[in-house]
C-alpha cells in the first residue's frame, strides 16, 4: 500500500517552525453529510486554531500580533482543499460550523516545532548574528528587486480562462508602499542594534500580514496557475512574479526570525 500524496496545494498555509498541515480526507464516499463534515473539522483541527487560543494579542498594536502566520479565512482552505473531494453542501456545511466558531485562523500551535536544544548543534553561520545579518540584507534586497517588477507589472494581470472571478492586483499601491517601507527598516538594521529588535519584529508583523494575503490571492490560484505558469511563462509572467515574491517574503520572514533569535534569544 503507498502512501497518500501530499497535495500541493497545502504548501500554501506551511508556517516556519511548523509541522506541515497533515493530508486531508479525499473521499467521502458513503458518508453522510454530518459524518463528512465531521471529518473536515477533525482536520481541520489537527491543521488550524483560533487566534485566541495562543496568538500575541497587542492592544496598542491594533490587535492580534500574527507572527505564526495567519490570518486565514475558513473559506480559502477549505474551497480550496476540498474543491475536488466534496460536494459544495459539504463544503458549505463545514464552513458554516467553522465560522461559528471563527471567521480568522492561525497554525495549530500544536504544529509549532520545540527548541531544537538536544539536537546537534547548529553550523556556527546560523548562531553568528553577523552572518544572519548578511543573510537578511541580501534577502531584502531580492525583494526590493522583485517589487521593483511588480510596480512595472500593467494592471489587469487576469487570463482568458481563470478558475474563478480575481482582483487584478492582490498587492494594491499601499500595500506596496507599506512592504517597502518595512524592507527600508530591516535595511537599516545594524547587526545588534539596541532596541534588541523591536523595529525589526514590527517590519515582520507588516511583512506577515502582505504575505498572507498574497497567500490567500495565490491559494485560489490552485495547481492551475503552478502548472501553466511553467507551460506558458511569458502569457503568464505576472502571476509568475507574484509567486516568486510570496517565496522572497517567507525566505525574508525565515531569516528575520534566526537573527532575531540570534540577538535576543529566545525569541
Amino acid at each position: 500500500m503507498t502512501d497518500k500524496k501530499r497535495p500541493d496545494i497545502l504548501e500554501i498555509w506551511d508556517e516556519i517552525q511548523h509541522d506541515p498541515l497533515t493530508i486531508p480526507p479525499a473521499d467521502f464516499t458513503g458518508m453522510t453529510t454530518d459524518d463528512a463534515v465531521d471529518a473536515i473539522k477533525e482536520w481541520f483541527g489537527e491543521n488550524f486554531e483560533d487566534p485566541a487560543q495562543s496568538t500575541p494579542y497587542e492592544s496598542a498594536e491594533g490587535g492580534y500580533q500574527y507572527i505564526w502566520g495567519g490570518p486565514y479565512e475558513t473559506r480559502d482552505i477549505i474551497e480550496n482543499v476540498f474543491a475536488d473531494a466534496a460536494s459544495q453542501e459539504i463544503i458549505d456545511a463545514a464552513i458554516s460550523e467553522l465560522d461559528g466558531i471563527s471567521t480568522d485562523w492561525v497554525p495549530n500551535s500544536r504544529r509549532l516545532q520545540p527548541p531544537e536544544d538536544d539536537e546537534e548543534p547548529s553550523p556556527d553561520n546560523e548562531l553568528d548574528p553577523a552572518a544572519l545579518h548578511a543573510q537578511l540584507q541580501q534577502r531584502v534586497k531580492d525583494l526590493e528587486e522583485t517589487l521593483g517588477r511588480i510596480k512595472e507589472l500593467p494592471p489587469g494581470i487576469g487570463h482568458n480562462r481563470p478558475p474563478e472571478p480575481l482582483d487584478p492586483e492582490p498587492l494594491d499601491e499601499k500595500d506596496r508602499q507599506e512592504i517597502a517601507t518595512a524592507l527600508q527598516t530591516l535595511k537599516a538594521q545594524p547587526v545588534e542594534p539596541l532596541d534588541k529588535g523591536a523595529a525589526a519584529e514590527a517590519a515582520l508583523v507588516q511583512i506577515e500580514s502582505k504575505r498572507a494575503k498574497l497567500g490567500k490571492w495565490l491559494a485560489k490560484q490552485g495547481d492551475l496557475f503552478v502548472t501553466e505558469a511553467v507551460k506558458e511563462a511569458g502569457k503568464w509572467a505576472p502571476r509568475v512574479i507574484y509567486y516568486l515574491f510570496a517565496d522572497h517574503l517567507f525566505g525574508l520572514t525565515q531569516i528575520i526570525q534566526k537573527w532575531l533569535h540570534a540577538i535576543q534569544p529566545p525569541f
